[in-house]
């Protein structure tokens, strides 16, 4: 009876304990982003060194940190998410990211790739492309919408001939990714739609549309007809019919 009671009080104490660090470390961080992007007398460099003196790279502050961080950067554009994203390597929290992707649970892998894309940390490019050989699909998925993050529509090129099945939610996740962060359209995106990868032909007829890049619609019209996918040729047909649609 003892013994149950100490278990029920040790561990609402533990509870009780992290809250409280939760609530001492938020604290530390709102402080430190607050003055990196409104006391000009604050640079990435000292709301850094002010971070990691304050948190020691306690695990909690490093998670709630990038929390906030990764809100502030979706909101703010110009210098201001610049000096995120300088804070972002010098106080540690791109490589507190890094050490996600050697995780042997793929889901903190999918994190990993998501904190480094969303904040446009290019030198993770390499990184996150070896993840496209990684054993889980949904790992390889969020490794080529990435790249698209990271590199633009441009990327999609050298990805091509990818085998990697890009579904509906994929696609969705890379259109959600141009609203958020303007990129210029692909250059030549007839060639996306001569894939051998019937998903990027879907993806390249999608872009096309968003870009309403309407002097490609020949393409898509003639992938429709030379594809040998029933379900492929009805989902292009769809884009085309909305095209038409959205036409002057």
């Amino acid at each position: 009876m003892c013994f149950v009671f100490f278990l029920t009080y040790y561990s609402r104490y533990r509870r009780i304990k992290k809250s409280r660090t939760k609530i001492y470390y938020q604290e530390i961080i709102d402080k430190v982003l607050f003055d990196l992007l409104f006391d000009e007398h604050t640079d990435p460099s000292t709301a850094a060194a002010i971070f990691k003196t304050k948190t020691q790279n306690h695990r909690i502050a490093s998670k709630l940190g990038l929390k906030s961080l990764m809100v502030l950067h979706r909101n703010y554009s110009g210098q201001l998410r610049l000096k995120l994203e300088s804070f972002y390597v010098q106080s540690g929290l791109s490589q507190y990211s890094f050490n996600k992707l050697n995780s042997r649970n793929w889901s903190k892998v999918v994190e990993g790739i998501r904190d480094l894309s969303t904040m446009n940390h290019q030198p993770a490019y390499k990184a996150i492309s070896d993840q496209l050989r990684h054993p889980k699909l949904v790992v390889r998925s969020e490794a080529f919408i990435a790249l698209v993050v990271l590199r633009g529509t441009e990327e999609l090129q050298k990805l091509r001939n990818s085998d990697l099945y890009l579904d509906d939610w994929a696609q969705s996740n890379i259109l959600y990714n141009l609203k958020q962060t303007p990129m210029k359209p692909p250059t030549h995106p007839q060639h996306l739609l001569e894939s051998p990868n019937e998903t990027i032909r879907l993806l390249a007829a999608r872009l096309i549309e968003y870009y309403q890049m309407f002097q490609h619609t020949g393409a898509i019209e003639n992938a429709i007809v030379t594809t040998g996918n029933n379900t492929l040729r009805n989902k292009l047909q769809i884009v085309l019919n909305r095209i038409k649609n959205e036409q002057p």
